[in-house]
């Protein structure tokens, strides 16, 4: 694109964010200067604690009322020679700007969506918010932005809850969502990081495609330099809350941010233990099944969306299980079902030799000290009132352990020592911490029960390659210190292949591959 038919459309002026928790002030973005030009992609890159996410939270003036915070310089929209400071707004003046002439699109649909509610309906609440419109006509909008999303089986797709669509599936509804006000300026907060690699490639495919189309300016921030690389013009790299490099997309500054991007799995493997021959079988997962069904006055019994058909499988004690599969394959729900936060339709989960579907209310909980699960994202599962010191106490009071605070206390210090987070952080809150440091307080939490088994979903995935690798190594210490068994679920395959000892593929609900 020619430079001189571009004008500026978004001017980021010595942008300063600071974050305070009493008497303590933590930097997160320092002196940012950025610049978004009519019709272009920038990508934002960094990795995870860069400050990408509050940069883009702050243009559109969403950081989390929870927060105290403190923000300074200029964040400029340009439009038709006027300039308006964004950092000035009311609430009156930004119902007209955001979602209408700027809108986001965020990198997890399970926060951003209700899950008790449609996805056809939070689009159309989206079409009516921005637009005088009755509800028939804004239905069929409704429609037309499915379409443009590159969604198919409008019907189902309406009438669907999130939970019963697949990640990909779901980041097309909050694009539908995004599109609803007709705004001319996206800001793709790492849209595809939670997707396998071909729903990946679809929505960066989708992404270039509504760009031409719609002529719209995109802030793309992701920590994937291919990523950017296939879809922007000039990017701008963070580090810490500042600007550490700026380019064109193909330049040497950028080509020189790929250096030291592959990272071996040598250390990894060192310290993967050859598994016992004669290891006792810990968990087995025998013949489940499991159908969300609608439930409604005017649903039929025989509707409903098979999400695993005849599961079954053993894993050993100390053992390393990887479970591959696309986006909407059944992995969550199988990692769920086995812990028994989902029931299941017919099979049996037994640990120990016992049915865990069996056990009363008072075993189960018991059981549950032995069987913890990470999820993928601590955005979702780590409460961001409470600070870290109780977030890792809170299981230890839920199960009564330790005779008293005194104990409970060093408890927490130790799994947080060994889970790799500094103990000056104890009262520190989990906006404050990168998202690498998030996922160690997770598995702080989980681990603090010292269980036997967990499971891993996709843990790793939203996280930039060299914080992957941190955790990662972590995983392995804490197993080889406790002798865990692990559920290891992912679509990474690289990944997968490398840690596990051994690899099941799930695809429809259905184990399609054993090694």
């Amino acid at each position: 694109m020619n430079e001189q038919l571009k004008h500026i459309i978004i001017e980021l002026q010595n942008l300063n964010v600071q974050i305070r928790n009493g008497s303590d002030h933590y930097v997160i973005l320092k002196e940012v200067n950025l610049v978004l030009h009519q019709g272009e992609t920038v990508a934002l890159i960094g990795e995870s604690g860069s400050g990408k996410s509050i940069c883009a939270l702050t243009i559109l003036g969403l950081l989390p009322s929870y927060v105290d915070s403190a923000v300074s310089g200029n964040v400029l929209y340009i439009k038709e020679g006027l300039k308006r400071d964004l950092l000035q707004m009311n609430s009156s003046d930004w119902n007209q700007i955001r979602g209408k002439e700027m809108a986001m699109i965020f990198q997890d649909p399970n926060n951003a969506l209700n899950p008790i509610q449609k996805c056809g309906k939070q689009i159309q609440e989206a079409v009516v918010l921005h637009h005088d419109l009755g509800q028939t006509a804004a239905k069929a909008i409704v429609f037309d932005l499915m379409k443009t999303a590159g969604l198919g089986e409008l019907d189902r797709m309406y009438n669907s809850y999130p939970h019963q669509l697949s990640g990909g599936q779901l980041q097309r509804i909050l694009i539908a969502i995004a599109l609803a006000g007709k705004p001319k300026i996206l800001i793709a907060d790492e849209p595809t990081t939670n997707l396998d690699a071909d729903a990946k490639q679809e929505i960066l495919a989708l992404m270039e495609k509504l760009k031409q189309e719609l002529d719209l300016t995109i802030l793309y921030i992701t920590h994937d330099l291919s990523e950017a690389q296939k879809l922007a013009d000039r990017f701008y790299q963070l580090r810490s809350g500042e600007v550490v490099s700026t380019g064109l997309i193909g330049g040497d500054a950028f080509k020189n941010l790929f250096d030291g991007q592959e990272l071996s799995f040598k250390n990894l493997n060192s310290k993967k233990r050859a598994r016992d021959k004669v290891s006792r079988p810990l968990l087995k997962v025998v013949h489940i099944s499991k159908q969300f069904v609608e439930n409604g006055l005017f649903a039929k019994k025989e509707e409903g969306l098979q999400v695993l058909k005849d599961v079954g499988f053993t894993i050993n004690s100390g053992e390393i299980l990887g479970i591959m599969g696309p986006s909407g394959s059944g992995k969550t729900t199988l990692g769920r079902v086995i812990l028994n936060l989902e029931k299941a339709d017919e099979g049996a989960v037994l640990y120990n030799e016992e049915n865990i579907f069996d056990l009363d209310r008072k075993s189960m909980n018991l059981l549950r000290q032995k069987m913890q699960i990470v999820y993928q994202n601590p955005y979702n599962t780590l409460n961001p009132r409470m600070s870290i010191q109780d977030l890792v106490m809170e299981p230890l009071l839920v199960h009564k352990l330790y005779p008293n605070k005194k104990a409970r206390l060093e408890a927490v210090k130790e799994m947080l020592n060994l889970a790799g987070i500094s103990l000056d952080k104890l009262k520190h809150y989990t906006f404050q911490l990168s998202g690498g440091q998030r996922q160690r307080v997770a598995i702080a939490r989980a681990l603090i029960m010292k269980p036997e088994f967990v499971v891993l979903d996709e843990c790793i995935s939203s996280l930039d390659r060299s914080t992957q690798f941190k955790i990662l190594d972590l995983l392995f210490d804490l197993k080889n210190n406790f002798n865990l068994s692990y559920l290891f679920i992912s679509h990474d395959a690289e990944v997968v292949n490398q840690i596990s000892d051994r690899v099941m593929y799930l695809k429809d609900g259905v184990i399609q591959l054993k090694d």
